[in-house]
Protein backbone atom coordinates (compact mmCIF):
# COMPACT_ATOMS: atom_id res chain seq x y z
CA UNK A 1 0.00 0.00 0.00
CA UNK A 2 1.14 3.58 -0.65
CA UNK A 3 2.13 5.09 2.90
CA UNK A 4 -0.53 7.70 3.50
CA UNK A 5 0.65 11.89 3.10
CA UNK A 6 0.84 13.63 6.01
CA UNK A 7 0.22 10.67 8.29
CA UNK A 8 2.26 7.30 9.59
CA UNK A 9 -2.04 5.37 9.45
CA UNK A 10 -4.62 5.68 8.01
CA UNK A 11 -8.33 6.48 9.65
CA UNK A 12 -10.33 3.09 9.14
CA UNK A 13 -13.87 4.23 8.29
CA UNK A 14 -15.12 1.04 7.70
CA UNK A 15 -17.13 -0.94 10.29
CA UNK A 16 -16.45 -4.98 9.86
CA UNK A 17 -18.75 -6.06 12.32
CA UNK A 18 -22.23 -7.05 10.69
CA UNK A 19 -24.52 -5.93 13.62
CA UNK A 20 -22.81 -2.56 14.60
CA UNK A 21 -23.27 -1.70 10.94
CA UNK A 22 -26.62 -2.73 10.56
CA UNK A 23 -27.56 -0.73 13.94
CA UNK A 24 -25.38 2.49 12.12
CA UNK A 25 -27.30 2.05 8.88
CA UNK A 26 -30.59 2.07 10.75
CA UNK A 27 -29.63 5.15 13.06
CA UNK A 28 -28.98 6.93 9.91
CA UNK A 29 -32.39 6.22 8.18
CA UNK A 30 -34.08 8.38 10.94
CA UNK A 31 -31.77 11.17 10.61
CA UNK A 32 -33.71 14.05 9.11
CA UNK A 33 -32.40 14.95 6.06
CA UNK A 34 -30.25 18.28 5.24
CA UNK A 35 -29.89 19.85 1.77
CA UNK A 36 -26.62 20.57 0.62
CA UNK A 37 -24.50 22.50 -1.91
CA UNK A 38 -22.65 20.01 -4.60
CA UNK A 39 -19.44 21.52 -2.89
CA UNK A 40 -20.46 20.36 0.16
CA UNK A 41 -21.73 16.82 -0.97
CA UNK A 42 -18.84 16.30 -2.71
CA UNK A 43 -16.21 16.70 0.21
CA UNK A 44 -18.41 14.55 2.18
CA UNK A 45 -17.88 11.36 -0.40
CA UNK A 46 -13.78 12.52 -0.49
CA UNK A 47 -14.31 12.45 3.56
CA UNK A 48 -16.01 9.35 3.50
CA UNK A 49 -13.29 7.79 1.10
CA UNK A 50 -10.36 8.91 2.94
CA UNK A 51 -8.91 11.22 0.41
CA UNK A 52 -8.27 13.85 3.39
CA UNK A 53 -6.56 11.26 5.65
CA UNK A 54 -5.94 12.01 8.72
CA UNK A 55 -8.38 14.47 9.20
CA UNK A 56 -11.24 12.81 11.05
CA UNK A 57 -14.05 15.31 9.88
CA UNK A 58 -14.92 18.98 8.77
CA UNK A 59 -13.00 21.51 9.69
CA UNK A 60 -14.18 24.71 11.78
Amino acid sequence: MIKPIGSDTLNPLFVADENERNKLINEAQNLPDVLVSSATAANAVMLGGGYFNPLTGYMN
